[in-house]
């Protein structure tokens, strides 16, 4: 048995300085564990753990608990499912293809619909930023009817090594507060990298 490693990232409200969102990532070696979701400003919460059948097959188990229902559901763990944490080196294994202008799938776990989703991911284009070469990925839904409801998400990374990822824009784990209820939220989040 390898190590278990555990991310734990809490994902901040701007307006109010509170905690919005808590993801908690467990980790064996490369493989993923199990991946926990606690949306704070909601009273929700899900996971979704990677488990073993008796067949000896590779499952990924859902639950989503709201304060009105409970929802579970479970399906083959795709060979290629990435969640946020793991699309950085994702990216960087495929980056050969990227920049040749192929289109790279895969499989994303989404705790609040107990299902993975299919996306893909492609070059979108290049910029000059600070005296830095940087990449514009894009990763869009692969199903037409989810794309009418999620836009793309744009990735802005270095064109060289390490490919580290500077900001992205698109849908965000926190919400955003719509009269009395909360709605999605499309946003900027930037990564505050150490000089090299």
């Amino acid at each position: 048995m390898g190590l278990l490693d555990f991310h734990q990232r809490g994902l901040e409200s701007y307006n109010c300085r509170e905690i919005a969102a808590r993801e908690k990532v467990f980790y064996r070696g490369d493989d993923l564990v199990s991946y926990e979701l606690e949306e704070l400003q909601i009273h929700a919460h899900g996971k979704a753990t990677i488990t073993t059948s008796a067949q000896n097959k590779k499952l990924i188990q859902f639950e989503y608990f709201t304060g009105k229902k409970t929802k579970k559901d479970h399906e083959t763990l795709p060979p290629d499912a990435v969640i946020s944490d793991m699309i950085p080196p994702f990216l960087t294994s495929h980056w050969t293809a990227l920049m040749n202008g192929q289109k790279i799938k895969c499989r994303y776990p989404v705790v609040v619909r107990t299902e993975t989703i299919g996306f893909t991911f492609s070059k979108h284009g290049e910029t000059r930023r600070e005296g830095k070469d940087l990449v514009l990925i894009r990763m869009e839904p692969t199903s037409r009817i989810i794309s009418a409801l999620v836009d793309p998400l744009e990735f802005v990374m270095e064109k060289d090594p390490p490919y580290r990822v500077l900001e992205y824009r698109g849908r965000t784990t926190p919400k955003s507060r719509s009269g009395k209820s909360f709605a999605e939220l499309d946003g900027v989040t930037v990564f505050d990298w150490p000089a090299k």
